[in-house]
């Protein structure tokens, strides 16, 4: 083989191999063609077991694998890519694992899709701590109201809901101005500020 491409194959495999995430490629029919050793840790398989006879449903065992919002298949038949999309995958024993999902498209030099790729994160650390706030800030005694810059009400905990009788829900984007006062309004200006 040419030099040159020798180093081109040696580059790409290198750059596979070592990407910082688990990471695997698919073929149009989301059969894996790759994986690294990373998302053989996360997911309990082995590349023999997988790569050429496993699809991407198989070894994530998501939800939504093998279903109409496979991600990859959108992302194949739009040829939009995904980033930062939440999901739970389940490894070899059945375990669940949170995770963050980033997936394009793979193209031919005529620009037609032949596959994809995905990453993942576990983030499950992160959603054990995200539970365990949320859980803080709902039996805290006190009403905790957060809104953006344009003072409209992003997270309200169920304090302020028992307080302003209007659900949790309800108050997610309305004005601050019309759920608390204006004393309240002025505090929340100067914290801002």
């Amino acid at each position: 083989a040419h030099p040159l491409i020798q180093l081109q194959t040696a580059t790409l495999r290198s750059l596979l191999e070592n990407f910082p995430t688990p990471f695997f490629m698919v073929n149009s029919d989301l059969v894996v063609t790759h994986m690294n050793t990373l998302l053989e840790k996360l997911t309990g398989y082995s590349r023999q077991e997988v790569v050429g006879k496993m699809t991407c449903g198989k070894v994530l065992n998501t939800v939504q694998c093998d279903t109409g919002d496979c991600v990859l298949r959108q992302v194949m038949d739009h040829q939009t890519p995904v980033s930062g999309l939440r999901r739970v995958a389940r490894d070899r024993q059945g375990r669940e694992i949170q995770v963050v999902v980033y997936a394009s498209t793979i193209t031919d030099q005529a620009g037609r899709v032949i596959g994809g790729f995905e990453a993942i994160r576990d983030i499950t650390l992160r959603v054990e701590a995200e539970k365990k706030f949320d859980l803080l800030i709902e039996l805290t005694r006190e009403g905790i109201l957060m809104v953006d810059e344009d003072q409209r009400v992003v997270f309200a905990n169920s304090k302020v809901s028992d307080v302003t009788g209007i659900s949790k829900e309800a108050l997610i984007g309305q004005e601050a101005g019309k759920v608390i006062s204006p004393q309240h309004q002025r505090s929340a200006r100067e914290l801002a500020h």
